[in-house]
């Protein structure tokens, strides 16, 4: 059986499509509320951007094959012990709702260390959720280390965790980049009050694709 939900999205900001971290917290709220049991094993990875609506389709692991080529973004999890697979698809209409997104809340809130290629979270910022703010300091941070070509950003393209959702209080938080294949893919390693949050995946991509 194929468990299906219309995912609730806006566009953040000026942009033009729909974050990766809108993506993850829709999903698995959706989820969630499908499942009504914790979130663990989470892997959600995203292959494109898109401003058009979701569709987040969810199954246990094996009990169907799908085609994963139109897919925005495909995840894994369990809950409950079970292990389940899944999908975000477009749908034909346009994301219509737009929220502001200021990212200079969270990134003055945040400490660098450039040479420890690590930044840390003075001080949780009000208004975002706790994926933008762990994106946005990753972002951050690859800028303060990493040289790209002008028409190439940075993409938040892949999570890991135990469990989901993510603690609602980051301060003292710790993100450090922990493996980097060239400058075009990197993994970074999150720690909150020396326990393991997350890893995070960021991909150089060229903003024209």
């Amino acid at each position: 059986m194929i468990n299906s939900t219309e995912l609730s999205l806006c566009l953040r900001g000026s942009r033009e499509y729909i974050q990766g971290t809108n993506m993850l917290d829709a999903a698995m709220v959706a989820i969630a509320c499908g499942t009504e049991a914790r979130i663990e094993n989470l892997s959600f990875s995203i292959g494109r951007m898109t401003s058009k609506n979701l569709l987040c389709n969810w199954w246990e692991a094996g009990s169907i094959v799908a085609d994963q080529c139109d897919s925005v973004s495909t995840f894994l999890f369990t809950s409950t012990g079970v292990p389940y697979e899944g999908r975000l698809v477009e749908l034909e209409e346009d994301v219509k709702k737009r929220m502001p997104f200021d990212e200079s809340v969270i990134t003055k809130c945040c400490v660098f260390a450039p040479g420890e290629k690590r930044v840390t979270l003075a001080g949780m910022p009000l208004g975002v959720s706790p994926i933008e703010v762990l994106v946005s300091m990753n972002k951050a941070l690859h800028h303060e280390i990493y040289k790209i070509a002008s028409n190439s950003q940075w993409v938040f393209c892949r999570w890991e965790s135990s469990v989901w959702p993510l603690p609602n209080e980051l301060g003292g938080v710790i993100l450090t980049i922990e493996q980097s294949l060239g400058i075009r893919l990197t993994r970074a390693r999150i720690e909150c009050n020396n326990k393991l949050v997350g890893r995070m995946y960021f991909s150089a991509k060229n903003s024209e694709a």
